[in-house]
């Protein structure tokens, strides 16, 4: 398994932090999918089936992340520019 997702304390307490102030649910998934694997480092098919997504959409969560960090947190409404 790829480190993409780190697991320091620093790195779960800022989900942590950022899981409880989520403004919407897909923002809370999100975040969830990373915070899972940062801290029990389960797999994408597990976490796929925690969040009842698709593992491919896992993979690209984290691997969105290891890119873009806490970016990927901030979801755009549908329709908003880029």
């Amino acid at each position: 398994m790829k480190d993409l997702i780190a697991t320091d304390k620093a790195t779960v307490a800022r989900l942590a932090e950022r899981l409880k102030q989520a403004g919407s649910h897909a923002e809370y998934q999100r975040i969830q999918c990373v915070l899972i694997r940062a801290t029990l480092g389960s797999s994408a098919a597990q976490i796929a089936q925690l969040l009842g997504w698709s593992s491919a959409t896992v993979h690209v969560i984290h691997s969105r992340w290891a890119k873009e960090g806490d970016a990927i947190f901030e979801l755009r409404g549908r329709g908003a520019p880029m």
